[in-house]
């Protein structure tokens, strides 16, 4: 995209994180933001710090999110996906129990993951492998159908972001 999308304004908010934040603080415990530099952010908020700075990957950041934090089973979602509702957590939510990761079948970075998994990650992250897919295929997965394969799209290029403010112009 050129820019860093979790700084871009969006919405009735200063930046993609601040809607981000906004929109699921009131549905979770506590909502942390997972970054490499917390000091890009001109605003409070609870942030985890990946542990590899000189790694950028969602098995780092995933890592980084597990390890930090002491619940049993925590929720994510990339900046970078802005129609995802809360009933998608909801859903996924349900399956947990019997796994150790709950994802959609189109958006592995909005998902439900449990903490038991920090043993994985780490063999992953000193053997320098970074594929979620393979992430997928060492752990008790379970992807869940959507109907509405809108509401994972993520924003990767500056066009889609421009379509994506057009659908929030009045919020």
């Amino acid at each position: 995209m050129g820019k860093n999308k979790a700084l871009l304004p969006f919405a009735s908010s200063p930046t993609l994180t601040q809607f981000q934040l906004g929109r699921f603080q009131n549905h979770f415990k506590k909502v942390y933001i997972s970054c490499k530099d917390r000091n890009i952010f001109d605003f409070d908020g609870d942030f985890i710090e990946d542990f590899y700075k000189d790694i950028s990957s969602p098995i780092v950041a995933l890592y980084s999110v597990l390890k930090s934090l002491d619940e049993k089973v925590v929720a994510i979602l990339s900046v970078d996906t802005p129609f995802v509702s809360k009933e998608v957590y909801e859903k996924l939510l349900d399956f947990i129990d019997s796994n150790q990761a709950v994802i959609p079948d189109y958006h592995p970075l909005c998902g439900v993951y449990k903490r038991d998994i920090l043993p994985v990650l780490e063999e992953m992250i000193k053997e320098n492998r970074h594929s979620l897919k393979e992430l997928f295929e060492k752990i008790d997965v379970k992807k869940v159908k959507f109907s509405d394969e809108k509401e994972f799209e993520n924003l990767n290029f500056y066009h889609e972001y421009e379509e994506a403010l057009k659908s929030f112009k009045y919020y």
